[in-house]
């Protein structure tokens, strides 16, 4: 009635081959899955919102920082100010000449220039698309002077 079924020899020198593939298989799932990082995007999305609130956060102190009174009030020239430049974000702080345009008065980078959407935008916060990346951005109006902070999102680059 019932079929005895033989395994070839091959096979059954060689078992466990299969064993240890298919256990190697199943560790590899659970390690990609579960362990890395990067590759789960609710865990990349926390990271993302870490990595803004953070400088966010750190933005707001800096506005209500007394060392930085003098940029904030356009005195920029006259007053020595700690050095902005160690942050993961970038800071510019913008003067209204009596025309209506801002003059640049304080930056900390190279990289990149607020654009005059985020300039005349009467928002507090946004996200945007500049020449070189994507950004969240936040401001502050202090009446004399306005602080714009670019934290960046995501770089594009050009490569050649």
């Amino acid at each position: 009635m019932f079929k005895s079924t033989t395994i070839p020899p091959f096979l059954k020198k060689n078992i466990y081959l299969l064993v240890l593939a298919a256990w190697l298989v199943t560790v590899s799932f659970l390690i990609n899955n579960y362990w890395s990082a990067s590759s789960s995007l609710n865990s990349v999305k926390k990271e993302m919102n870490r990595y803004v609130q953070k400088a966010e956060t750190d933005f707001a102190k800096l506005m209500q920082d007394t060392a930085y009174t003098g940029l904030q009030s356009g005195q920029a020239a006259a007053v020595k100010v700690p050095p902005l430049n160690n942050r993961n974000y970038f800071i510019f702080f913008y003067q209204p000449d009596t025309s209506g345009s801002y003059n640049l008065k304080y930056w900390n980078t190279q990289q990149v220039l607020p654009d005059s959407g985020i300039l005349q935008s009467s928002l507090k916060a946004g996200f945007a698309q500049l020449a070189n990346g994507f950004y969240v951005w936040n401001k502050v109006d202090t009446g004399t002077t306005i602080a714009i902070c670019l934290i960046p999102i995501k770089w594009n680059y050009i490569v050649t």
